[in-house]
């Protein structure tokens, strides 16, 4: 390909200098510019045409800058091509220096870390799919334990409707429809929700896990390969591309088009069909490309940026293993709350006085009148009677409450009577 390039921008330089020579005779006879009393002409000089094929413009006779989209001249091949060999030089240098390799045996210890960390959490999330959301949620509380209590109710229910009106069908709809239609839900609610949502969290951590590792594991190999290899492969495709291929086929694009001005008269006006410019006019100064030197003193503060740089990194990666110390603790905390807290609603749930108080409230609940004996009445009215009473119970349980428990016992047991007595 570079051949062929080659030889077309051969063919487009003769076809050029031959449009150059017919064009010379014509500016000794028509200067564009005024020279010796000559009046203006409408086509180019040898400046203009120069100034064209170089830099893709023209500067007319009153100082006017038009700019030639379709010609991008020849300077921009040539600063493309020095561009792509200092890119492929600058990378081929970096195999040479040792601070590369510092870098890469940093990116590498960098990418095994972070990779060993992203597969703790996937582990972490698969674990808590599986165990909190499937086993925990699902299949102990909601299709155990509350299959379990609906039924237990129920059963109790029926036993209290023996000998009432209609009991018959009270305790076979208590008995067995209600708790038969709630495990219905509870398996409902396990399958539909529980069940997903436990599977779809611990395949996302299985995946993370087995990324995580491949990541792991491969990193030390990947890394130096990608960022030792890739810098000379970067280097040749700097070459074939912008070194060579591009700039070659710009500059015979440039030679064509400019060939095919040179009969054209200078522009008079813009050009913009579409929203593509063709022609634009622009001042010098404008082309003027900014540039600036870089001094030792700004070199010298890139490197006080980089140190102060690499120290905040090591700084947060300092913060981030505590984090993660901390956030390993506080999940093993929380899991053995969580473990604590369910055996203290179990042992709750399944004390006898539990069990009576909520018989009493259930039965309560069902009668249409409930009226308090003269008893309980004075022991509603007189709190000192009814703390005494709460702290006499409370040693029979082998209980020590404080004053605030007692108190928040008291208004509690008083809010419920409220709400069952008439």
């Amino acid at each position: 390909m570079n051949k062929t390039i080659f030889i077309w921008s051969i063919i487009w330089t003769l076809l050029s200098s031959l449009v150059i020579g017919v064009s010379f005779a014509e500016e000794d006879i028509a200067p564009s510019c005024v020279k010796d009393g000559v009046i203006y002409s409408k086509r180019m000089n040898w400046d203009q045409r120069k100034e064209l094929f170089v830099v893709g413009t023209i500067t007319d006779c009153e100082g006017q800058v038009w700019n030639i989209k379709m010609t991008p001249g020849s300077d921009s091949s040539k600063e493309m091509v020095i561009e792509g060999w200092r890119f492929a030089g600058d990378r081929t240098k970096e195999l040479f220096k040792i601070e590369t390799y510092k870098k890469v045996a940093q990116d590498t210890k960098d990418a095994t870390v972070e990779s060993a960390k992203f597969t703790k959490e996937s582990a972490k999330l698969a674990k808590q799919g599986v165990w909190d959301f499937l086993i925990v949620d699902g299949l102990y509380e909601t299709l155990l334990v509350d299959t379990k209590n609906d039924w237990v109710n129920g059963v109790k229910t029926a036993n209290e409707l023996r000998g009432k009106f209609g009991w018959l069908f009270g305790a076979i709809y208590a008995g067995f429809l209600r708790p038969a239609v709630q495990t219905v839900g509870n398996v409902a609610e396990t399958v539909l929700w529980h069940v997903p949502k436990g599977l779809v969290t611990s395949i996302v951590g299985v995946a993370g896990v087995t990324g995580g590792t491949v990541a792991t594991v491969s990193s030390p190999v990947v890394v130096p390969a990608v960022e030792v290899l890739g810098r000379p492969l970067l280097a040749l495709g700097s070459i074939l591309t912008v070194g060579s291929t591009i700039p070659g086929a710009i500059y015979v694009w440039n030679a064509g088009t400019w060939t095919t001005t040179q009969l054209s008269d200078i522009p008079t006006e813009e050009v913009s069909i579409g929203g593509i410019d063709f022609i634009t006019l622009e001042n010098a100064a404008q082309r003027e490309p900014t540039r600036m030197k870089l001094t030792i003193n700004d070199f010298k503060m890139l490197i006080q940026g980089s140190i102060l740089a690499t120290v905040k990194d090591e700084k947060q990666k300092v913060i981030s293993d505590k984090m993660d110390v901390l956030r390993k603790k506080l999940d093993e905390e929380i899991g053995r709350l969580r473990r604590e807290n369910s055996k203290i609603s179990d042992e709750h749930e399944n004390n006898p006085a539990t069990v009576a108080a909520n018989d009493v409230r259930s039965k309560a609940r069902r009668t249409d009148i409930v009226k308090a004996d003269e008893e309980t009445n004075e022991l509603l009215v007189n709190d000192a009677n009814l703390r005494k009473l709460v702290i006499e119970y409370s040693e029979a349980l082998e209980l020590t409450l404080t004053d605030e428990e007692i108190d928040s016992t008291i208004k509690s047991i008083k809010r419920l009577a409220n709400s069952l007595i008439d």
